[in-house]
């Protein structure tokens, strides 16, 4: 029986590793892996096995572009994870999720799955998660126009990853820097970081597809256009190399706008936007095909083919508006209006006129916007922080104002106090169960508010004993180096304090934060997995017993 068990254990782990072998590169083998590891997790009973499944059919779920479902998925992976205490994979899970948000530009959303990732993170030693974390806030505070914070969240990211020597996320933070210097206009300096993270990329296929055409655009950007077509088909043989077909959309569209922008070549661009339309149709892919026959439209203009123009810049409004997009939709009417007044239909280019004005006024309104969803981002944390904590005070403060009122109004008050003294020289660890039987004793011969002040005098109790208990754990742990709010959770412990007792008693903001302390604290003390901290901090020997 346990031959068989370990042999399950042994398969989950071989499919679980070919599901994250696979999740970038080939989408479908990983998300195969992963549901048979899935269906054996749940028979074997492996919880972790079973949300890892998950978050890695999340993950190539969002690489397939099926970012409702990858969200719906990774939401049940952090489920697991969080009940797990895994701060790591919740941390993963959390960023995975963002990033499924924000390619389809559901920035809010995304900032706040990327800030509880960073939250998540800066309970491990490791940093990696928080700073991936923070160049995804990057991308975001880029997209929507904020530059300065996204360069200072993107180079502080950059900077981490260059001290650490971080081969396998440097190029990531090297990449993302020539995104915000791309989207300021600074092409030499966008092609400058463009370039070093293509020397330290790693062999991954799908980032190396994705680096070739960034490359190939930055070339064109900075007037290099001949180097900018080597690289371009550099991208197609990588792609179809892969199988990414999908890809090779933006890679021939891009050619296309190379040769009619910039090349003059009106022939060699409709070819290559043809094959970008063929693609992109063949694979569904909207959002590209947009683009494309935008493209189309401006190349029929300069070739004087009115009818054609047309043709392609109706489409591209009609998909420019189901896909809710102003900026092509401004684009595309203005275009019209020219195809229209150059034809002699004045009244049709008078109403696409009136068109264009009507999406430049919905492009303003989409800046102020941005800048709402900005601002939503920079005080979502301050803003859950200031609530909680002046609820928690009020609370604080109505029970304490309670208990000494019910001090100062209980008969047996002398009792009380006797009784106390009689436990105060008591092991901290016995102290909770004689009060326990104290406050029994009192509820036969007191009122509620008896009780109360037995509370309050327990805080004072308590108090008395704690220097004993951090002196005992910092002689038993002198180097491990406890902040003082660890050290005040290792007393609570050490006095039998469940999460919840911790957390009130410390005004903490959660019982998760608890769970956060004790996590460095286990840390820093080495305890082996598997080993209760409360076990280990009762151990540790009071009163001389060393």
């Amino acid at each position: 029986m346990v031959r068989n068990r370990n042999q399950q254990n042994m398969e989950l782990q071989a499919l679980l590793a070919e599901a994250h072998e696979f999740h970038s590169t080939d989408p479908h083998k990983s998300i195969a892996a992963s549901a048979k590891s899935l269906e054996l997790a749940i028979k074997i009973g492996d919880r972790q096995g079973e949300a890892q499944s998950h978050m890695y059919i999340g993950i190539a779920k969002i690489i397939l572009g099926q970012f409702d479902a990858a969200v719906n998925i990774l939401s049940h992976a952090i489920s697991i994870f969080r009940e797990l205490d895994n701060w790591l994979y919740l941390a993963k899970s959390f960023r995975h999720k963002g990033t499924a948000y924000l390619i389809p530009g559901k920035y809010l959303p995304a900032a706040q799955c990327f800030l509880e990732c960073c939250s998540a993170s800066q309970a491990l030693e490791t940093k990696d998660e928080y700073h991936l974390a923070r160049l995804s806030l990057g991308q975001i505070h880029s997209v929507l126009q904020d530059h300065d914070k996204a360069l200072k969240l993107t180079y502080e990211s950059y900077q981490y990853f260059h001290a650490t020597q971080n081969r396998k996320y440097l190029p990531l933070s090297l990449k993302n820097l020539a995104s915000c210097y791309y989207n300021i206009n600074e092409f030499k300096k966008a092609l400058e970081f463009q370039n070093i993270a293509n020397k330290l990329r790693d062999a991954n296929p799908w980032h190396v597809s994705s680096d070739l055409l960034n490359l190939a655009i930055m070339y064109v950007k900075t007037g290099k256009p001949v180097k900018a077509l080597k690289y371009f088909h550099k991208a197609l043989d990588h792609n179809a190399k892969h199988g990414f077909d999908a890809q090779r959309a933006s890679v021939y569209f891009n050619m296309g706008e190379l040769h009619r922008k910039y090349l003059k070549n009106p022939d060699e661009a409709l070819s290559a936007y043809t094959k970008a339309l063929s693609i992109a149709e063949e694979h569904n892919n909207k959002r590209d095909e947009v683009y494309i026959r935008k493209g189309l439209g401006q190349l029929f203009i300069a070739k004087q083919q009115w009818g054609k123009a047309e043709e392609q810049l109706q489409k591209t409004l009609r998909l420019a508006e189901s896909s809710i997009e102003p900026i092509v939709c401004s684009s595309a009417t203005y275009l019209l209006a020219t195809v229209y007044e150059n034809r002699g239909d004045f009244d049709q280019g008078y109403r696409f006129l009136k068109e264009h004005i009507k999406y430049l006024e919905q492009l303003n309104d989409e800046s102020k916007q941005r800048a709402i969803t900005l601002s939503q981002i920079a005080t979502y944390q301050a803003e859950q922080r200031r609530e909680l904590t002046e609820k928690q005070l009020g609370e604080l403060a109505s029970r304490l104002r309670s208990q000494r009122t019910s001090l100062q109004n209980t008969a047996s008050l002398p009792a009380i106090v006797q009784a106390l003294q009689s436990v105060v020289d008591m092991k901290p660890e016995r102290i909770r169960g004689e009060l326990s039987s104290l406050i029994a004793k009192f509820e036969q011969e007191n009122d509620a508010a008896t009780n109360q002040g037995i509370g309050f005098l327990w805080q004072d109790l308590r108090a008395s004993v704690a220097d004993t208990i951090a002196q005992a754990i910092t002689k038993k742990f002198p180097e491990v180096g406890l902040s003082p709010q660890e050290q005040k959770v290792c007393v609570l412990l050490r006095m039998g304090f469940t999460n919840e007792e911790i957390r009130t008693a410390l005004d903490i903001p959660s019982v998760r934060t608890v769970e956060t302390f004790k996590y460095r604290i286990k840390k820093k003390l080495k305890v082996e997995k598997g080993q209760n901290l409360s076990v280990v901090i009762m151990s540790v020997p009071l009163h001389g017993e060393y």
